[in-house]
């Protein structure tokens, strides 16, 4: 809700009310044990073209879906080819608008490979097509900043504070590439799929290291 709230505010649009959604939304899930809630916010129903509609009505919906909770093993990753567009007005933002990601996963069909790396069309690493990566180099645990591109992942959030919390020296910034390749362990987050450990990037192989 922090992050749905925060981005109808940078995209002007009509937030809906906090209070009166999120009882609406534990309504929903209720009876699941395990599954997903889905949220989309649009501005509603508006003329042809971009201009905004003058009086817009805010619409909210919502869906479940049940599932079985995934374990977090190590994973089998690779690079994309397909760039994240850099763009600060709506860096970090959840939107329906994931064209880069959906070409970008469309470049593999191998079962093995979970997940794919991908840059910023600035050269900087960004995070996977579904996920959040972590580098962890000495003592430290290391994330992309998000200020140009990329998605700001809810599961991220909860890792940064848990490392904070545990005197993990954590650093936000601009990663190369190639820092990739200089990690001791390396690990993907998603709100669904947890902390993934990576093990295989190319001709490259980690273990679970113990920040991990």
């Amino acid at each position: 809700l922090d992050r749905l709230l925060a981005g109808c505010g940078r995209l002007r649009m009509v937030a809906p009310e906090r209070g009166a959604l999120a009882v609406n939304l534990v309504t929903a899930a209720r009876g699941i044990r395990h599954g997903v809630l889905k949220v989309i916010v649009t501005r509603g129903a508006g003329s042809r073209g971009y201009k905004l509609p003058p009086e817009p009505v805010t619409t909210v919906v919502w869906g479940t879906m049940e599932s079985e909770p995934l374990q977090s093993r190590p994973i089998e990753i690779r690079w994309c080819e397909t760039m994240v567009t850099a763009n600060p007005a709506t860096a970090g933002l959840k939107t329906l608008g994931r064209l880069d990601q959906v070409l970008a996963r469309a470049e593999w069909s191998q079962p093995e490979v979970r997940e794919g790396l991908m840059t910023s069309t600035e050269g900087r690493l960004i995070g996977g097509t579904a996920s959040n990566v972590f580098l962890v180099t000495g003592d430290r645990l290391l994330t992309p900043a998000l200020g140009r591109a990329g998605i700001a992942g809810v599961m991220r959030r909860v890792v940064l504070e848990a490392a904070r919390n545990a005197g993990i020296l954590v650093c936000v910034s601009d990663l190369p590439p190639s820092a990739v390749a200089g990690a001791a362990e390396i690990f993907l987050t998603n709100a669904l799929t947890g902390i993934r450990p990576v093990h295989t990037l190319g001709a490259q192989a980690w273990s679970t290291g113990p920040i991990t």
